[in-house]
């Protein structure tokens, strides 16, 4: 292995191969030879990885600010330190763009419908990818559809509407 030690941390730097790590980088303030603080790289079937030990979290920084972390439980945070969540995005849009209709958001529960959330056909289309059908449609003038491709009024429904008892539907001509 390469050492190359010099002063206190963060001086130190220590390259190891010992057939499964390509690489070791500690660094720390003792002279044993055994960093306080690692992060390895190495490569198993093509695919590049980074650990950091049992040291918990990767932060990614730029210009001395944190803008991602990947937890310690695997949950990712974008403009956060503390993500609650696979994904969290902190002050900011998630965007999916392209020109045609195969971007957008999907929702998949195993032996369920699968759902696509998209800019279909002019407009937002809740999609239901499993029936391959819209479930509903706004079509970016202010109308809403449920079960109908095209709505052509504020909410314009295809198929019969329940009401529950005890409660009901007003209509105001007014």
């Amino acid at each position: 292995p390469l050492q190359v030690e010099g002063g206190t941390w963060p001086s130190k730097a220590a390259v190891f191969s010992d057939g499964y790590y390509a690489y070791n980088f500690g660094y720390g303030s003792n002279n044993s030879g055994v960093a306080s603080a690692d992060i390895n790289f190495w490569t198993i079937s093509n695919v590049f990885h980074i650990d950091n030990g049992t040291f918990g979290a990767i932060s990614f920084d730029q210009g001395g600010t944190e803008r991602m972390r990947i937890a310690l439980g695997g949950n990712v945070g974008i403009g956060t330190s503390s993500p609650g969540d696979k994904l969290e995005v902190d002050e900011g849009f998630i965007t999916a763009t392209g020109a045609s209709t195969s971007h957008g958001f999907r929702l998949e529960r195993d032996g369920l419908n699968t759902y696509s959330l998209r800019h279909l056909d002019g407009g937002f289309t809740v999609y239901n990818d499993t029936d391959t059908r819209k479930e509903m449609s706004f079509d970016g003038a202010g109308n809403v559809g449920i079960g109908t491709n095209s709505p052509s009024q504020k909410l314009d429904v295809a198929g019969a509407i329940n009401i529950q008892d005890g409660y009901t539907l007003r209509y105001n001509n007014s």
